[in-house]
């Protein structure tokens, strides 16, 4: 199954331990070396620090929220270094801009396609005043803290009605 990350924004995680909703999901936290889902941000409460949920902790995971054993599977961020240290990064990929190698604009990333399977990016929706497109995530040459760098050759990528057609 393949979802968007904008419809995983604010859906609900529950518990199995206490059978009630314990957080919702914040943010996707990607790794931007091979566009693979490290984990999610949880904000609990106003009153709270977003917490961390880290893939292993995850018992299931759709369109309608995710299953966590209990409240301990949400931990702080300094607790998983590498997210941390990512996080510090702050190498956004929602919203961030996308171009391509040579460095030609092609719009806002609006969006992200994640197979639930893999948990990795398999699209990238762009959105642009001319035209909008979906490119796949091969095409993606380096992702950094200023933009989402494409080879140059995603030019003859499907524009968005030509991806609904497909």
């Amino acid at each position: 199954m393949q979802i968007l990350a904008s419809h995983l924004i604010s859906l609900p995680v529950a518990a199995i331990a206490n059978q009630s909703k314990i957080g919702e999901l914040k943010s996707v936290v990607f790794d931007p070396e091979n566009g693979k889902v490290l984990g999610f941000l949880i904000k609990q409460s106003i009153f709270h620090k977003n917490k961390l949920l880290s893939l292993s902790d995850i018992l299931s995971l759709d369109e309608s929220g995710a299953v966590v054993r209990n409240q301990d599977d949400l931990v702080d961020i300094s607790e998983v270094v590498r997210i941390d240290k990512l996080l510090k990064k702050n190498i956004p990929i929602l919203g961030q801009r996308a171009k391509t190698e040579s460095g030609k604009n092609l719009g806002l990333v609006d969006d992200i396609l994640i197979d639930t399977s893999t948990l990795c990016i398999t699209k990238f929706y762009l959105k642009s005043l001319l035209q909008d497109k979906i490119l796949p995530y091969e095409k993606v040459y380096q992702i950094t803290s200023k933009a989402v760098v494409f080879q140059d050759d995603v030019t003859e990528g499907k524009t968005v009605a030509e991806g609904i057609m497909a």
